[in-house]
């Protein structure tokens, strides 16, 4: 039991008695403490006493109301526990697919990336004829092909001096390794 002073919000000096309960820790470790109390104005205090000595006497607790309490909190519990659950199941998804993603885009980098420097290492240059609706040209050391066949030699049309004019139409070719997007619509990665 303690006897405490106080001054109220509205600034008046008030006396109170409260019984202080402490709890063992529950299997959380969680301490558990109960303050209950009556208190009235300081120089009103002992002629309230037996009033609030019956209140405070009169309190009890509704079992009921208890046990619907708890049972809400822990259905709440479950609740929440299963939107918890739920969430990082979800987060886990989109940071598995996002890495995915993220993983097949450098694939695709990587791919285009080769196919740029294998043809440099090699002397080759593929050329895309939208005239020709979209048939590959090839140009090498020796000149220029066409499905494995040769169309023009020599030096104008090889690879270091080859500037992308078709022979058969008056259009400028695309070079196959000028974009990813170009090199993607030829060979639909």
């Amino acid at each position: 039991m303690a006897s405490l002073a106080f001054d109220s919000r509205t600034g008046i000096r008030c006396k109170g008695l409260y019984d202080v309960a402490a709890f063992h820790p529950l299997p959380s470790g969680q301490w558990g403490i109960t303050v209950s109390g009556i208190w009235a104005p300081q120089k009103e205090f002992a002629e309230y006493l037996p009033l609030l000595v019956k209140v405070a006497e009169s309190y009890r607790i509704n079992e009921q109301f208890a046990a619907e309490y708890v049972r809400k909190g822990i259905e709440n519990l479950r609740r929440l526990t299963k939107e918890t659950a739920e969430k990082a199941a979800r987060s886990a998804r989109e940071i598995r697919e996002s890495s995915m993603a993220a993983y097949q885009e450098r694939q695709k980098s990587m791919e285009y990336i080769d196919y740029k420097r294998t043809g440099y290492i090699r002397g080759e240059q593929e050329w895309l004829s939208q005239a020709e609706g979209g048939t590959l040209y090839k140009s090498d050391h020796w000149g220029l092909s066409r499905e494995g066949q040769t169309v023009v030699e020599g030096q104008d049309f090889n690879y270091y001096n080859y500037k992308g004019q078709n022979p058969r139409y008056n259009e400028s070719m695309t070079p196959v390794d000028i974009s990813r997007e170009v090199y993607e619509s030829v060979y639909g990665k």
